[in-house]
């Protein structure tokens, strides 16, 4: 795969990035949410800069030569949403007044 990623080719690197997006699955073949898609996609992209340096001057999301990949993601990332994938927010339960006072014992 590191061979893929690191092709002078656009239109290459382009087809591997947008495949990546439409196949990658968890182990229990379920998907994963958008914004996880996101990241890993964000961490091949640091791979590609860490190996080839600062020949690597583009940028997958914004380069326009990247056009297939950019609507594979709106596609994708629109597909997951409307199957309320990744949709949900988990919110953390407020601090009671007894936490906080917990918090600021244990610290001294």
């Amino acid at each position: 795969m590191l061979n893929m990623l690191l092709t002078d080719k656009h239109k290459e690197l382009c087809k591997v990035s947008s495949l990546f997006v439409m196949e990658t699955r968890k182990e229990d073949d379920k998907e994963y949410t958008h914004k996880s898609i996101y990241l890993m996609t964000a961490g091949l992209q640091h791979v590609m800069r860490q190996h080839k340096g600062r020949s690597l001057l583009f940028n997958i999301f914004s380069d326009s030569r990247f056009e297939l990949f950019h609507n594979v993601c709106d596609y994708k990332f629109h597909t997951l949403h409307q199957q309320g994938i990744g949709t949900k927010s988990k919110h953390a339960n407020a601090l009671t007044d007894e936490d906080e006072a917990s918090f600021g014992n244990a610290m001294y």
